[in-house]
């Protein structure tokens, strides 16, 4: 048995028997689980519910990214504002936002700001696993010059690992309109778990 000094001290494991006081802060250093008690009479929490922030990113792109007429198109995300669980890969299926580490109830919502342009319709969607549409919304190009924007959001229970979400978009103006990368109304993508 050591004695951990009144500083802050590092464990990768820390066994305690008996009845055990600790004064302060009880944190992990990634979003693992607590395990208190014995057999028979243990629980967990988990650490991200103790102290930090909860599993949550926020995604956008560096440059503005062209949509062709006609389609639905996914979007790619190259730039992490914050990921706090490894939510987002940057590598590898940089369109995903995943949940490989955290199930539970997620907020997750998209805003995307388009060109200037009077014609057609735009659309926004956000898609669960590439096949089932969670939330969308759909309006008229903005005409005389208007700020042409778009923003969803939903609330979600995802109960496995195995899901992810995207984002896909719609305008049919007759040739390629571009997502704004900056701005007041910039697109972005993201999701925060509210509870487990």
């Amino acid at each position: 048995t050591a004695r951990l000094n009144s500083s802050v001290s590092t464990l990768a494991t820390l066994s305690v028997t008996g009845w055990s006081t600790f004064a302060g802060n009880i944190a992990a250093s990634a979003d693992n689980t607590l395990t208190l008690g014995s057999s028979g009479t243990r629980f967990q929490i988990a650490t991200d519910q103790i102290t930090g922030r909860p599993a949550s990113c926020r995604l956008t792109s560096s440059a503005a990214i062209g949509i062709a007429s006609g389609s639905f198109a996914g979007l790619n995300w190259d730039v992490e504002t914050f990921d706090s669980d490894g939510m987002h890969s940057t590598a590898s299926n940089s369109s995903r936002i995943s949940f490989v580490h955290s199930t539970g109830l997620y907020v997750i919502g998209a805003n995307v700001e388009w060109n200037t342009n009077s014609s057609g319709t735009v659309a926004i969607r956000l898609v669960l696993g590439d096949s089932t549409n969670i939330a969308g919304e759909a309006h008229p190009a903005t005409p005389g010059g208007a700020v042409d924007a778009s923003a969803i959001h939903t609330l979600i229970d995802i109960p496995s690992t195995a899901h992810f979400a995207t984002v896909q978009v719609f305008q049919n103006s007759g040739s390629t309109r571009s997502l704004a990368a900056s701005g007041s109304y910039a697109t972005t993508f993201y999701a925060f778990r509210v509870s487990r």
